[in-house]
């Protein structure tokens, strides 16, 4: 139990506490409201394990892994939870015990790059490094888009061939595969780790910067922040909520760039109840997708209850993952409100779609 024995003072304070504000909004709790679903049973499974009064085994894996690693509950508390789950996933994984959906990620990202396994690559010439990431390769229509957005900004973006930032397998406890996984990709991208680098996705945001501390990584949003006011635009004139992506947000502490680029777009920014740092989480993050479907789609249709709470006419966020599971989230959502007689509806675009309208492009 080495790798939980560094955070035995902050177990001990989570379980002698129990303060509970955990609960409060985390998504897997709200699923089952289970204890072992929230941070404080994760935290007493942690401290069972230290005095071996449980033990290693698939069960403990399977409640273990039902976390969506969003870092909710961290905002409420002062105590390392993220890093305590990973190490309980770390350790669970050593022992053999893990999730078959998370496994047949693993196989994918260091066999073809990516967690679907499609290996689909995406090349183009340009001037500065665009690193898609996995989501967005196997996406073409949003990787044009994209593309034509940054080409009206004024950059010039240069794809060249990737392999995952496997932020995938470091969150999911598969330690020693996410340093295969690292040592492919520092092969792979080699040429252009000390360049400008332009990221699309928060995950591979949140990756580079943190866990590979590659030195000129900058996620799309602060550029174009920077650049839209520079250019012409169709101002829009709809009402808009902005979701906070947890990788961004609370990961990478960027909440003021995607709404500076939804007000100057002429769109009138309402925010939900959970906002910012304390956003709640799509559902999508964690392993969820590749083992508890269910609850990425339940956890995405309470975000988006909340989103028609605002009255806003769409919901926009800028993260790959988020803007899939809202965006069916948001068509179930409508149906269930039509069926009702509610009149209530909401439509999800991402950012990329908006200034694809804005500009014009």
């Amino acid at each position: 139990m080495k790798k939980l024995e560094q955070f035995k003072d902050d177990i001990y304070t989570c379980v002698r506490t129990r303060c509970g504000f955990c609960t409060q909004e985390c998504p897997t709790y709200r699923d089952g409201l289970i204890e072992s679903f929230a941070s404080r049973g994760k935290m007493m499974q942690a401290k069972g394990l230290l005095e071996g009064e449980i033990k290693l085994s698939q069960e403990l894996a399977e409640s273990v892994f039902f976390c969506a690693m969003c870092g909710w509950c961290e905002a409420k508390c002062a105590l390392h939870n993220v890093d305590i789950f990973k190490a309980l996933r770390e350790t669970l994984v050593e022992a053999g015990f893990t999730m078959p959906g998370n496994d047949l990620v693993a196989k994918n990202i260091l066999e073809k790059g990516d967690p679907l396994g499609s290996g689909r690559q995406t090349k183009l010439e340009g001037e500065v490094t665009l690193y898609l990431g996995c989501s967005y390769r196997d996406r073409p229509t949003d990787t044009e888009r994209i593309v034509k957005v940054l080409t009206k900004l004024g950059i010039k973006p240069r794809i060249v061939e990737e392999t995952c930032c496997a932020n995938a397998l470091y969150n999911t406890g598969y330690a020693k595969e996410f340093e295969k996984a690292k040592e492919n990709f520092m092969k792979v991208y080699g040429p252009y780790i000390n360049d400008t680098i332009i990221t699309v996705c928060p995950s591979c945001t949140l990756t580079l910067r943190e866990y590979y501390k590659l030195p000129k990584v900058v996620h799309a949003s602060e550029l174009i922040r920077e650049l839209l006011p520079n250019i012409q635009i169709k101002k829009a004139n709809s009402k808009v909520t902005y979701h906070d992506p947890c990788h961004l947000g609370r990961g990478e502490r960027m909440f003021d760039q995607p709404r500076d680029i939804i007000k100057t777009l002429g769109y009138e920014l309402v925010e939900m109840r959970l906002n910012r740092e304390f956003s709640q989480c799509c559902g999508g993050g964690g392993g969820l997708q590749a083992t508890a479907t269910d609850t990425v789609k339940e956890t995405a249709k309470r975000r988006i209850r909340e989103a028609m709470d605002t009255g806003a006419d769409y919901i926009t966020t800028i993260c790959p993952t988020c803007e899939s599971t809202l965006f069916r989230a948001a068509l179930a959502c409508s149906r269930e409100e039509k069926e009702k007689g509610t009149g209530r509806k909401i439509k999800s675009k991402d950012i990329w779609q908006l200034l694809e309208e804005a500009l014009e492009v």
